[in-house]
Parts: structure tokens; C-alpha cells; sequence
């Protein structure tokens, strides 16, 4: 400890660690071995090029027939399923969440506020949707809990929902 080490790196020796000029004095020092920098920056580059081959054509293919671009200019991408995906039944959960979350907001009347203004922003921004009629027993339906965070710092967004 305390003893300069040499180690071998890919860009070639690296020696450091302290060095003792005098009983009082430390000096910390750095060396790099001779390294030839014109391989290496060639070899860097190779890697990170984009290939010419029909991988590139694959990656714009899917691409293409997954992403869409809406009339309002979102761009919406499809899920990488090959099928959709069996959830099973989320609504126990969802509600026994929904349940603990109504009790904690009851206690705190501001995070309540705060929550009731979060969720009524999100509808109006249309980022969630109200659940039609015709489709509360559809039986592909899934609920996603999600409960308030509080983030008192911030001069924006006070609460954020996850």
C-alpha cells in the first residue's frame, strides 16, 4: 500500500500511486505507457460506424411497421409483443391500492387537493381517458395502481403520480 503499481490496460501500462521524495514530502504520479493512438482511434471508430449490411434495412423495417405518426405529430409505437400479453386479473390489486390510497388521502387533506387537481389535469391533457360503459366488463380490461409522490422542492409540480 501506498507503492506505485503498474496496471495493463487496453491503451497500454498505466503506472501510478505515491512516490516519497523526502520524509515529509508525497508526490502523486501518473504515467501511461507509450501507446499507438492511430490503432486504436481506428478501431474505435469501426466499432462504432454504422454497418452497410441488410441489419440496418431490418431496424427501418420494423421501424415502419411499428411506429405511427398521428394527425396531432405524436408519434405512437406499437408494444413488442408477438401476442398480447396475459396480465391475469389486476383489478384485486388495483382496488386493495385504491383502497390504502383513499385512506391516505383522507388523512391528508392537502396531498388530497393536490391529487384531485394532478388527477383532473391529466384528464384534460388527455393523457388518461374515463372508462366507457360499454367496456368496464370487458374481460381484457387491466387496472394499473398508482399512488401520489410529493415532491415539495420543486416550484413546478408539486405532486407527480406513479
Amino acid at each position: 500500500m501506498g507503492s506505485p503499481c503498474a496496471i495493463n490496460t487496453k491503451l497500454g501500462w498505466i503506472f501510478s500511486g505515491m512516490v516519497y521524495a523526502s520524509s515529509n514530502a508525497r508526490i502523486q504520479m501518473s504515467v501511461i505507457g507509450h501507446v499507438e493512438v492511430e490503432f486504436y482511434l481506428k478501431r474505435f471508430w469501426a466499432l462504432e460506424s454504422i454497418p452497410n449490411d441488410d441489419s440496418v434495412s431490418l431496424f427501418e423495417d420494423t421501424y415502419a411497421k411499428t411506429v405511427i405518426r398521428t394527425e396531432a405529430g405524436r408519434y405512437v409505437a406499437s408494444l413488442p409483443f408477438k401476442s398480447p400479453p396475459e396480465l391475469g386479473n389486476t383489478e384485486t390489486r388495483a382496488l386493495k391500492c385504491f383502497y390504502h390510497l383513499e385512506d391516505k388521502l383522507d388523512r391528508d387533506p392537502i396531498l388530497k387537493r393536490q391529487y384531485v387537481e394532478f388527477m383532473r389535469d391529466y384528464l384534460v391533457l388527455n393523457h388518461m381517458e374515463l372508462i366507457p360503459d360499454s367496456e368496464v366488463l370487458n374481460p381484457r380490461r387491466y387496472y394499473l395502481p398508482h399512488h401520489g409522490v410529493r415532491k415539495d422542492g420543486s416550484t413546478t409540480t408539486k405532486l407527480s403520480c406513479v
